[in-house]
């Protein structure tokens, strides 16, 4: 009877152990992207939306990996880096779907002088109406994007203004994660100007 008693004590520790979750630190969740980016050929700190170089196949392996060591978490701001990562990767999915419909380059408000006064220049290379459906199917996949890589900026802002050492491991500034330098406003005009042109001008 007295050893039932154990064996039972024995199974339920157990099983509390392995229900609590481990806990880890930044330099935990940092090195599992690393070693992640190894198995998948990439870099998460030199990703960003116009220069992808992670393989369309293998996002969603690397996201059922996040998904895994985030069911190990109990910290809230590792939660949070990890979810950063997981919508970089979303965020990627969704411009590589896009670009897979609608593969032109992406619409371009740039400023100039002709005759003595700043104008604005449209770059509207391959925006026809022949490609008025692929246009239209594409931009749900690119405002997606848009989407989800406003919040990866935001949840990152969140986490480096709360920690110094966020700061200094992720880094700031100049030294900071590529994928800030494409900014998701540049989808969003890009998608009102083409579905305006197409809406207005294709018949």
């Amino acid at each position: 009877m007295a050893h039932t008693k154990i064996l039972t004590i024995l199974i339920l520790v157990f099983i509390i152990g392995c229900s609590i979750k481990k806990e880890y630190n930044i330099d935990d969740i940092l090195n599992k992207f690393e070693e992640l980016d190894k198995k998948y050929e990439t870099s998460w700190r030199k990703e960003k939306l116009n220069l992808i170089n992670i393989k369309y196949d293998n996002i969603t392996l690397y996201l059922e990996d996040l998904n895994d060591l985030k069911i190990k978490q109990n910290k809230k701001n590792l939660v949070e880096l990890i979810d950063a990562r997981i919508l970089m990767l979303e965020a990627q999915k969704e411009f590589l779907l896009a670009q897979n419909i609608d593969p032109r380059p992406l619409i371009e408000i740039k400023f100039d002088t002709v005759n003595g006064s700043l104008v604005n220049l449209l770059n509207l290379t391959g925006l026809f109406c022949e490609n008025k459906e692929n246009i239209l199917k594409g931009i749900p996949h690119y405002q997606s994007s848009a989407e989800k890589s406003q919040k990866v900026i935001l949840l990152f802002d969140k986490i480096l203004e709360q920690s110094l050492e966020a700061q200094q491991k992720i880094g700031t500034g100049k030294n900071r994660i590529e994928f800030y330098d494409f900014p998701p406003g540049r989808i969003i005009t890009s998608n009102k100007i083409s579905k305006n042109i197409i809406i207005n001008f294709c018949k």
